[in-house]
Parts: structure tokens; C-alpha cells; sequence
């Protein structure tokens, strides 16, 4: 399984690289991950578009963290309201993903992991040499952890 998850991690990054945005590459290497392609997918990516450097470019909640949200929900999400089971299971890996982002960057916004990345040893001081160096962190982060929770 922990192969499944580098998978998932690698291909979200490369998928980040060929210039789909943050939720796009989260959400879509899931999908391929469970299989799920043509015109559903197509869809769903389409939906995901506008979550993009943190809803729109506004800088607020981070692409990536909705993307893997979207990801968690298309493949743990239940098919009725009165599935109460399923829905707490779902909102309980919501709740792990959106708070090892917050550790890891002291928030969830685009702007403040942005900012927080500085910070960061394995990312700080690159910026400047590739715009998304922090983007491509924060996309193989959440697509990591999304990974470990379909395990």
C-alpha cells in the first residue's frame, strides 16, 4: 500500500507540472487511482477548476487541501443523507487532512502556506527560483495524505 501512496503523491505532482491547477492535481490523481475516467472525469476535473490558488486566485482556502477534499468525498462520500456512518467516517478524514495541513503549515489558506513555506527547510529560499516550488509541496503533501487515508 505505501507504494499506492507514493503513486498517488508522484502522480499528483507530475500532474501539478503539466500545468493542471492545485485541486485539479489532487483530485485527479485520485481518480486515476481508483479508476474512475472519461466523461465523469472530465467533469469533475471541470468542477474542481475554480478552486485554483486558493478559490479563484483570492488566496483563501488552499486548492490542493479542496481538492483532496473533493478526492476523500467522491471516494468515501455516501449516497443518502440518513447514511450517518459513512458521512462522520468522511468528515473525521476531512478533519485529519485539514488539520496535518494546518502542522505542517500553520494554516490552510493559499496565501498563509505560502508565506509559511519560508519556513519550511526543504522548500525556503527556493521560491524564487520556481514560482510553484511551495504549490508542488503542498499538492504531493495532501495527495500523500489522501493516499494514506484510502489505505
Amino acid at each position: 500500500m505505501n507504494d499506492s501512496k507514493n503513486h498517488l503523491k508522484n502522480n499528483a505532482v507530475k500532474i501539478f507540472a503539466g500545468h493542471q491547477n492545485c485541486s485539479q492535481s489532487v483530485l485527479a490523481a485520485c481518480m486515476k487511482e481508483q479508476g474512475i475516467a472519461g466523461k465523469e472525469a472530465d467533469m469533475l476535473l471541470k468542477s474542481a477548476i475554480g478552486f485554483g490558488g486558493g478559490m479563484g486566485h483570492s488566496g483563501q482556502a488552499c486548492g490542493a487541501v479542496s481538492g483532496g477534499i473533493m478526492a476523500l468525498s467522491l471516494v468515501m462520500g455516501y449516497d443518502g443523507a440518513d447514511d450517518t456512518e459513512k458521512k462522520a467516517l468522511l468528515y473525521e478524514k476531512v478533519e485529519r487532512l485539514v488539520s496535518d495541513v494546518r502542522k505542517r503549515y500553520g494554516t490552510v489558506t493559499c496565501d498563509g502556506i505560502k508565506e509559511a513555506a519560508e519556513t519550511i527547510p526543504e522548500i525556503a529560499g527556493q521560491n524564487e527560483l520556481e514560482q510553484d516550488i511551495c504549490c508542488v509541496d503542498v499538492v504531493g503533501f495532501v495527495a500523500d495524505r489522501v493516499g494514506q487515508f484510502l489505505k
